[in-house]
């Protein structure tokens, strides 16, 4: 995997840091899902989707690949209201970061060939747990 992001706790980054870090422009989230299976990766898809509905939040990018969530999200509440909108309680943050805008394309780029070099998929929009298949 090419994403290499920083160790945060998720709840500790709001949307001040955004102002403190030149050029950020998306938030690069990732999470463990309590268990790795198809129930899950579609409630985890649901809810990513319905927090956009509600304008939490613009997704970027999303990938969930064996019970570990990635989404690039352009944040328009607090980071508070985005976790308990998508996390569940058995969901394990693992990594967040504020991502630049100049390298948001390679992320999401990053992200969506993941399914790709597992062996997965033979090309990023088949992989249906991903938002290269919902184009």
């Amino acid at each position: 995997m090419n994403i290499q992001p920083t160790n945060l706790q998720p709840m500790n980054v709001d949307l001040a840091t955004r102002l403190n870090s030149p050029g950020a422009d998306a938030l690069y989230l990732s999470w463990r899902l309590q268990t790795d299976d198809r129930a899950a990766a579609q409630k985890t898809r649901r809810r990513l989707n319905a927090g956009e509905t509600q304008q939490l939040y613009r997704i970027r990018s999303w990938v969930i690949v064996r019970g570990e969530v990635q989404a690039l999200l352009s944040p328009a509440v607090s980071l508070d209201r985005i976790a308990s909108s998508i996390w569940d309680e058995g969901s394990a943050p693992t990594s967040s970061r504020w991502v630049r805008r100049s390298e948001c394309a390679k992320v999401v780029r990053d992200m969506e060939i993941i399914p790709v070099t597992l062996g997965l998929a033979a090309r990023p929009e088949q992989w249906p747990w991903s938002s290269a298949a919902a184009l």
